[in-house]
């Protein structure tokens, strides 16, 4: 399932750029409706791949890329998403006293006042403000209130051109205007965010996926550390399988295992084995005997990797075709994952950080 998120503002309008509503002051800091929305969209789209969501930030905040606003709904219809989803801050006359989270829905397309309802309770619990509920929106001061003349998000992406329509909505995650809303926009925007994706979860019955980053590294693969890095990585840490690094990382290319993945492993399973009594056992990745379910021991740090090089080479990772971080990681059942998925998104993203973190420094060096 695909869900474009459009971050409010970051379009043109005829030609020109779109810059929102300016609010009150957060700690010295305006509080700016655009500023906020691309923040809020980058935070939802980081946190729906877990629910098994293909996200796509369209535009994408700060690459440059403005599109004409007309132009949103239109891509929505072409990609035929399930969702295309705007997010917006509220400014209010007058005052400012307004506080509260809302959607406007497009009254044609069966879905969009309920989608609309979820978000804006979802967003209004997140974020402490009050819940405004799902609202039709005309554009009033141009159409005089006709039904077919509403948001460009929702009429560009109704059926058209051969192409059927695609189910949209406009959120607003309270007012910059009002100082209790503008505060947490500022200080807390992860609030809103969650709020969104509470809310997508709940209406599209969504459940957590085992995340597969990009890219998902590969245990059996050519090595995207060099040996210095190995080196660098153990000693750091203080690891005691420091004496034996070059061997382990030869064990690494003769078993042909990416170094990286195995590092990264070891960081986990034992803080590069200087977790307590990890020394006794000299065990690279926590490996039990599949027959008494105890922990094997080696008389070698080097010995315990060529163990671990070759455990994703027997079933259920041979039969199953699992090689890859995001598909064995399941499967591997590491203690620190607990089983869960969100457990296990937590395992893979850790291993994941690691070995781009590494990749980054050989470069920098």
């Amino acid at each position: 399932m695909k869900i474009i998120i459009n971050p409010g503002h970051w379009n043109l309008i005829k030609g020109h750029p779109d810059s929102g509503a300016s609010g009150t002051l957060v700690d010295g800091v305006r509080v700016m409706e655009r500023d906020r929305t691309g923040v809020i969209a980058r935070l939802v789209a980081n946190l729906l791949p877990a629910l098994g969501v293909d996200v796509e930030l369209y535009p994408y905040p700060d690459d440059g890329f403005l599109p004409e606003l007309d132009a949103i709904g239109t891509h929505a219809r072409n990609e035929q998403v399930a969702l295309l989803c705007a997010i917006h801050c509220d400014a209010s006359p007058g005052s400012g006293g307004r506080s509260g989270a809302s959607a406007y829905f497009d009254q044609t397309k069966p879905g969009s006042q309920e989608v609309g309802a979820a978000l804006s309770a979802a967003i209004a619990a997140s974020m402490g403000i009050p819940d405004l509920g799902s609202i039709v929106q005309y554009m009033t001061g141009v159409c005089g209130g006709n039904p077919n003349c509403t948001l460009s998000i929702h009429r560009l992406s109704r059926a058209g051109d051969g192409l059927p329509g695609v189910l949209s909505i406009l959120v607003e995650c309270g007012y910059v205007d009002n100082a209790n809303d503008a505060a947490t926009l500022q200080r807390h925007p992860q609030l809103a965010a969650q709020g969104i994706v509470n809310g997508l979860q709940q209406y599209f019955n969504l459940s957590p996926a085992i995340i597969v980053p990009d890219p998902d590294y590969a245990v059996y693969a050519a090595a995207t550390i060099v040996n210095p890095t190995f080196h660098q990585m153990l000693q750091n840490a203080g690891s005691p399988a420091y004496d034996e690094v070059d061997d382990c990382y030869q064990v690494c290319l003769d078993n042909g295992v990416n170094p990286a993945v195995a590092l990264a492993f070891f960081a986990l399973e034992s803080n590069y084995g200087t977790d307590p009594g990890a020394v006794d056992f000299k065990n690279w990745g926590n490996l039990s005997d599949p027959d008494t379910g105890q922990l094997l021991s080696y008389d070698a740090w080097a010995l315990g990797l060529r163990d671990w090089c070759n455990h994703f080479r027997l079933p259920p990772y041979s039969t199953e075709n699992l090689n890859t971080i995001s598909q064995i990681v399941p499967v591997y059942r590491p203690s620190s994952a607990s089983g869960t998925i969100d457990g296990y998104n937590r395992y893979i993203m850790s291993l994941h950080d690691l070995i781009k973190g590494w990749q980054a420094q050989a470069v920098a060096m």
